[in-house]
């Protein structure tokens, strides 16, 4: 009986295990996508200078990078986009604050559609941080749960071994 709610629970911690990663990844991919067309609308309607086009071609990099960390994780790819994202992110708010302070200044219209990319990349940047945090821990712990894993199972081999032994001892004083 004991094994058999044992994989009751088993399968059932397996496919809650397997339901979010498959959100994690779909929800990854998603917004790394997002980010990206953001990224090229700002390079196509935005106002900036040559480090910016570098800035937003290293971020552009860095969401493709992530994108493919989906399909086959890696934890460096997912920790080398959660620390370009904190950079971008302050970026995207001093930006945002600008053309906000612009706006209700000087009232520019052009200021609009910045205001508007840099807020959506504000939101999407900080979700994409809190999303990538979690599945950055969640691969993390996978990685340590296998090792554990197999030294659990040197454990119950080393008991299944004693099991046997005294077993085998019973046998031998019931012969004599």
């Amino acid at each position: 009986m004991v094994s058999l709610s044992k994989s009751i629970n088993d399968r059932a911690n397996d496919y809650n295990h397997k339901y979010l990663n498959c959100y994690l990844e779909t929800i990854s991919r998603t917004i790394s996508v997002s980010l990206v067309l953001i990224d090229i609308a700002m390079l196509v309607y935005d106002r900036v200078s040559l480090n910016v086009y570098l800035l937003l071609a290293f971020h552009i990099l860095s969401n493709v990078l992530f994108f493919a960390a989906t399909f086959k994780p890696k934890q460096f790819l997912i920790f080398q986009f959660i620390v370009f994202s904190v950079i971008f992110l302050i970026y995207s708010f001093l930006n945002f604050t600008i053309a906000l302070g612009l706006l209700l200044t000087d009232g520019y219209s052009i200021m609009l559609l910045r205001l508007s990319l840099n807020g959506c990349n504000v939101f999407l940047e900080a979700y994409a941080i809190y999303i990538s945090i979690i599945y950055y821990i969640r691969l993390r712990n996978v990685a340590l749960c296998d090792e554990s894993v197999s030294f659990e199972d040197e454990i119950e081999d080393a008991n299944v071994q004693l099991i046997i032994d005294t077993d085998a001892e019973y046998a031998f004083s019931d012969e004599e």
